[in-house]
Order: structure tokens, then C-alpha cells, then sequence
């Protein structure tokens, strides 16, 4: 896929929320809104300083779409100073896609548990603490022609597709701290439990506890993801079974891990920060929602493979396959 598909795709999502008469004023809005993207990145690089946010996005969007496009305005583009509006919790992505110098992170506080973040809309309600916070950077982002995420039409339809088209996209190199040889190979497991329990984006609920067991007959097992949003009990007490319930924990353990396990989320992306293989859970009938477009955008930044599983047989067939072990059923 080319860059002209990329704009094409993104004008024609726009227009399917409009009228045919509403069409042309939609189109007028793209390409302006296209055009002023250029624009800020060039004063952003004559200035060396971006001024990014707020960012109050899901855990996919923030590896999907923010720090690609901002690790290219600094390792591609040299700008020297990055500042970022963003809730406290990102704080461990950042500082491990970026050298302290170069990233000033503005931190909004840690709701996640209250306020469930969608795409990157900030969430109804908010105190007084965090609706400060955003003020304060707006007035800096308006005197810096920075871009302003909260535009949720300009962040959907077009700084994501622009950002792509022109492949303004990067990762910095793996860092090669070699994971220490064990007995069994280590495998991250996010047991979601965020939104429906069936989604035609995620597929139907899995028995993690169940799964996780399976799994520690292969492998040291990590679980992972953010408490509020992930099934946290169930669990039998295991040596080999150890939990990441915080950013800083999941980057820590993931560069360690052979494998990645996770339900069509956010967290697929996580591996390509690190270089590790996906194993994909869908429990459903393929096709899966929005897989094409998870594809599409990662295709500047793809480090790792996707695999795919749709019950507990074809997990326990990818393994034996994956780590060569024998496994006997019961």
C-alpha cells in the first residue's frame, strides 16, 4: 500500500459519517487539515522543540500511533526536544523509546481505574487536577502550533493516516540485553477483560486461569496488562507464574520473553518494541474486525509475527510447535 492509498482511505472514512452534501465541505476540511500536519511538523523542526498531546489514548494507540510518530520526529528528523501531554501512567513508553534529554513529559494523573481511556478521548467527568493540567498545555500548545490531540476528527481520520502515508513512522533499534537461558522459555500472557464480552474486534471470553495453567506445562508464565483492565484473580500459586501489573514491569519482562500471548488489543503491538512473535487469541469466527487495519499501521514498524489461535487446542498445538517440547494430554 502507497501513501496515496493511505490519504485515500482516510478521506473516504470521513465521508461515511457524512451526507453526500456534506461531502465536499469534509473534503475541503482533509486536505486542509492534511496540509496544517506538514506545516506543524516543519515549525516543530525549524523550532527543535514538538509540543504533543493531550494523550489520554488506549494502550494500542499510544505503541500504534504516538511514539512511531514521535520517536520519527526525533531519530529521523533530529528534533531535539520532545513535550508530551499524557496521562502518568505512559511515563515508563516513553522513557523507554526516548533518552531522558529528550522527552518532557507533562503528566496527567492516573485515572485509568476510574476512567476507561477510548481511542484518545478524554473521559467525562475529570477533576479539577487533570481539566488544569490540560489548560495549562493547551495555551502551550496553541503558541507552539503543536498538535493538539484532543481534535478527535483531525486524530481519527487524518494524523493517522498522515503520519503513515508519509512513513513518518520509527522505532529505535531493539536494545540487546540477551535474556538469561532457562529451563523452560518465558511467554506474557494480557488476560483482557476490558469492554463487551464478545466484540467482533476481540472474539469471546477465554477461561485465563485455565489457560494460564496450560501454559506453565511450556513455559515460565508473566501476566500482564493494567489491573482494572485485566482478569487479576483466579490464578493458582505457582514458582514459575509472576505478574506485570504496571508499564515499567511489562517492558522489563517482555525483553525477556520468548512469545507474547494477548486477544486482539493494544498489547499485539507490544513486539514490536521488543522483537518478540504474537500469539494472537480470537475466540470466534475469523475474519477478525479491524485486523487489516492493525496490519496497515504497523507496517513501517513491524519487529514481530502475528500467530493465531481460536481455542485451546490450536494453543496448546502452537506451542508444542513453537518450543519443540512433548506434551502429554490428559
Amino acid at each position: 500500500m502507497n501513501g496515496f492509498q493511505d490519504f485515500w482511505k482516510g478521506l473516504v472514512n470521513a465521508w461515511q459519517h457524512h451526507s453526500v452534501f456534506q461531502r465536499p465541505a469534509v473534503t475541503l476540511w482533509f486536505f486542509r487539515t492534511w496540509w496544517l500536519q506538514n506545516k506543524k511538523l516543519l515549525q516543530a523542526k525549524q523550532a527543535n522543540v514538538l509540543y504533543f498531546g493531550p494523550v489520554y489514548s488506549e494502550f494500542g494507540h499510544v505503541l500504534l500511533h504516538i511514539l512511531p510518530f514521535l520517536a520519527y520526529a526525533h531519530y529521523k528528523l533530529g528534533i531535539e526536544k520532545i513535550v508530551v501531554c499524557t496521562n502518568q501512567v505512559y511515563k515508563p513508553l516513553f522513557d523507554f523509546v526516548f533518552p531522558k534529554a529528550v522527552c518532557e513529559l507533562i503528566s496527567l494523573p492516573d485515572h485509568i481505574g476510574a476512567y476507561t481511556p477510548s481511542v484518545n478521548k478524554l473521559p467525562e467527568g475529570i477533576d479539577a487536577e487533570m481539566k488544569n493540567s490540560i489548560i495549562q498545555f493547551q495555551n502551550a500548545l496553541e503558541s507552539h502550533n503543536g498538535f493538539d490531540l484532543l481534535d478527535g476528527k483531525a486524530y481519527w481520520y487524518v494524523f493517522r493516516n498522515w503520519h503513515l502515508a508519509n512513513k513518518h513512522q520509527y522505532l529505535p533499534p531493539i536494545k540487546s540485553d540477551s535474556p538469561t537461558p532457562e529451563s523452560k522459555p518465558k511467554v506474557m500472557i494480557f488476560p483482557r477483560k476490558k469492554g463487551a464480552e464478545y466484540t467482533a474486534n476481540n472474539g469471546g471470553p477465554w477461561d485465563y486461569p485455565l489457560l494460564v495453567n496450560k501454559l506453565l506445562d511450556f513455559a515460565q508464565v508473566v501476566v500482564a496488562g493494567h489491573p482494572n483492565l485485566s482478569v487479576s484473580e483466579g490464578y493458582s500459586d505457582h514458582p514459575d507464574l509472576s505478574f506485570a501489573w504496571d508499564n515499567q514491569s511489562l517492558l522489563n519482562e517482555s525483553s525477556t520473553c520468548q512469545l507474547i500471548i494477548t486477544q486482539h488489543s493494544g498489547a499485539c503491538i507490544l513486539g514490536d518494541y521488543v522483537g518478540v512473535d504474537t500469539l494472537i487469541l480470537f475466540n470466534g469466527t475469523p475474519p477478525i474486525k479491524g485486523l487489516d487495519e492493525t496490519m496497515r499501521f504497523r507496517r513501517h514498524i513491524q519487529k514481530g509475527n502475528f500467530y493465531f489461535a481460536h481455542n485451546l487446542e490450536e494453543v496448546d498445538a502452537f506451542l508444542i510447535k513453537r518450543f519443540k517440547l512433548q506434551h502429554e494430554t490428559t
